[in-house]
């Protein structure tokens, strides 16, 4: 087997190697005597004449960072360049066990991945590629024996994920004023794919925020409660973290009134 990238992902364990074979390579599994394998394959779904493989095991230890509690997991692969965004839905082994998964993919530059680790539609942990200073993956076609092996380490980060927000509680700020405010989170980059705010901000990748946006600020004077959730898509599987909640203080906006006027000269005669 040779193989371009491989991912070891702490606690949840997940081994993910970008491979390409010859006739005399050695079939993907895991090692003799290793742990009891539940193999899963998936073929390439757009049907590529030059296609690869993507070769990862799941495998949890005893000192797992992820919770107990999670018993499924969604591999994410994806590819800007050519926009392969696929999902690959596994179970989470026991302690001792291995899922052992193999997924075709066209033959590319570019690839990222994202692991979500959950049980019913609870987050519990999260891990990325794009975190690691080393992000993109090559995948060469089936045959190619060219190869380079490279080991990238993906850190799960279990929920809840920590926020933050640029306006603090009990922070007085003027009705109708211009306000650039943003929160942030501290999950793994493509793990979230949206946010709902009751402040009306944009998301992009880990952050939302308006900047210096005209009416962000209600006319009713009071305590106004900031809050956002963050929302991971990924069509039959919806996940959202709510953050906390940030209260300011609405003062009554100030302004005057314009008078303007012309002077009219009377006619000297």
């Amino acid at each position: 087997m040779s193989c371009t990238k491989t991912w070891f992902i702490a606690g949840f364990v997940a081994v993910l190697a970008a491979c390409s074979s010859t006739e005399h390579s050695t079939p993907v599994g895991p090692p003799p005597g290793g742990p009891i394998s539940d193999t899963v394959s998936f073929p390439d779904p757009t049907g590529s004449a030059n296609r690869g493989l993507v070769h990862f095991n799941l495998t949890r230890n005893s000192t797992s960072n992820v919770p107990s509690s999670a018993d499924s997991a969604l591999v994410h692969i994806y590819n800007y360049g050519s926009s392969f965004n696929q999902l690959y839905p596994v179970k989470i082994p026991v302690p001792g066990a291995q899922t052992v998964v193999s997924a075709q993919v066209p033959a590319d530059t570019g690839y990222y991945v994202a692991v979500l680790a959950f049980h019913g539609s609870t987050l519990d942990a999260v891990g990325s590629s794009r975190d690691n200073s080393d992000t993109t993956i090559t995948v060469f076609p089936e045959g190619n024996p060219t190869y380079v092996a490279t080991q990238v380490h993906i850190e799960m980060s279990r929920a809840p994920f920590a926020t933050g927000n640029s306006a603090q509680e009990g922070e007085h700020v003027a009705a109708g004023s211009h306000i650039p405010w943003s929160a942030g989170i501290s999950a793994p980059f493509d793990i979230f794919t949206d946010v709902s705010s009751t402040w009306g901000c944009q998301f992009n990748g880990n952050v939302c925020a308006v900047y210096s946006y005209q009416g962000t600020v209600p006319d009713t004077p009071g305590p106004w409660a900031l809050q956002e959730m963050w929302i991971a898509d990924y069509g039959d599987h919806v996940f959202s973290v709510a953050s906390d909640t940030v209260h300011v203080i609405i003062d009554q906006g100030t302004g005057g009134i314009d008078i303007s006027f012309s002077r009219q000269h009377q006619p000297q005669h």
